[in-house]
């Protein structure tokens, strides 16, 4: 036998070593200017050390540029083409 990774595979992968037991959701909002309703969507979650984890998954076949805010802070970040990307901030 063989074992072939699927690409959900790797998603759950990385949102599990993200997302742990006991972390707090966020509420996260997304505003998307010039794409469609599915092209990006984010979850986020906070530990109990205080580091904040955003998961932004692009969907779409072209790399994105987007703003993250957090309170009165912005950060332009770029994710890739069908990628999963997180983000974190110690708070």
């Amino acid at each position: 036998g063989y074992v072939y990774y699927t690409p959900v595979f790797h998603i759950l992968s990385q949102l599990s070593r993200t997302i742990r037991p006991g972390d707090k959701a966020v509420a996260v909002t997304t505003e998307l200017d010039n794409l469609d309703e599915d092209a990006i969507h984010a979850s986020a979650s906070l530990n109990d050390d205080s580091l904040l984890s955003v998961q932004v998954l692009n969907t779409t076949k072209k790399p994105v540029d987007y703003q993250l805010q957090i309170g009165s802070q912005f950060a332009v970040v770029t994710i890739d083409a069908n990628a999963l990307q997180t983000v974190r901030i110690q708070m």
